[in-house]
């Protein structure tokens, strides 16, 4: 598992003191804590990297932190807090013309606001989210929008919408062998059928 290669990563950086290290592994340990229902202890570790990020300047690597900790909060329910987080952190995208983050940014809003459920703004996302990666070529983010939609779907009781946005979603995760969402992916389709 890589959360312990990550945590001593995120120590060496420490005792280096070295904020770029230490910015750029707290974004990755961040984002594994928050895939394995560990969110509460990304909050404080995204946190401080963010705000190391802020004040040393290093918005490329702080803004993919905040775009975690919007997720983070989200998952502890904290949902006014994600909601300025990704807000801050578009506007910090948008302004420094980074498209591919923009996507990803843009993705995490979608599953911020579809917990509202905000129907047509959440699809509306989802797709803008799938505009950027389609242009650059981010099939894994692609497929990560499908997944999302197929969930808002299921949400709102639309099981063939659902049916055919988690499609999607499986046929690229399996074409790219990403199997921890394909599992989600798949047992989106199977609590339809």
């Amino acid at each position: 598992m890589a959360i312990p290669f990550l945590e001593r990563s995120l120590r060496l950086g420490d005792e280096a003191d070295f904020p770029g290290a230490i910015i750029h592994a707290a974004s990755t340990l961040g984002h594994a804590y928050n895939l394995t229902k560990r969110a509460s202890e990304a909050v404080p570790i995204l946190e401080r990297a963010w705000g190391l990020a802020e004040s040393g300047g290093f918005l490329h690597f702080g803004v993919v932190c905040l775009t975690q900790l919007a997720d983070a909060y989200m998952l502890t329910g904290q949902d006014a807090r994600a909601r300025e987080t990704i807000d801050h952190a578009l506007n910090i995208i948008r302004n420094a013309g980074f498209r591919a983050l923009e996507g990803h940014a843009l993705y995490s809003l979608g599953k911020i606001i579809g917990q509202e459920p905000e129907f047509a703004a959440t699809q509306q996302v989802y797709q803008a989210a799938i505009a950027i990666a389609s242009e650059l070529g981010m099939r894994p983010l692609i497929a990560h929008c499908h997944l999302g939609m197929g969930q808002l779907h299921q949400r709102m009781g639309r099981p063939s919408e659902a049916r055919a946005a988690f499609s999607q979603a499986t046929e690229l995760y399996r074409h790219m062998d990403m199997q921890f969402y394909l599992k989600q992916a798949e047992d989106g389709l199977k609590a339809i059928h």
